[in-house]
């Protein structure tokens, strides 16, 4: 792997690594909610790119992101309790 003073060297705002320097990009809001968006990167100025894209997006209400509903389906197995709409309210 390699040091995290070398990944700091090559991106920005590097916080760890994975063999490659992990960055955060910042600036980002979606659907009217901020985030810092980790990247693990070895190419220079992409972090800094996407950043400035971000904060340009910022500028008009960001950025807008919809998803598809969802028809997977999920079972949880509970066991020895004792007040059952107690458990359910805390799933919920």
């Amino acid at each position: 792997g390699i040091s995290f003073e070398q990944a700091d060297k090559m991106i920005e705002n590097a916080i760890s690594t994975f063999s490659l320097p992990l960055g955060i990009a910042t600036n980002f809001q979606i659907n009217g909610k901020d985030y810092l968006v980790p990247m693990v990167i070895e190419e220079p100025s992409v972090v800094a790119a996407a950043s400035k894209g971000a904060k340009t997006a910022r500028q008009k209400g960001g950025f807008v992101a919809t998803a598809d509903e969802s028809y997977s389906i999920g079972q949880i197995q509970v066991l020895d309790l004792d007040d059952i709409d107690e458990v359910i309210s805390k799933i919920k």
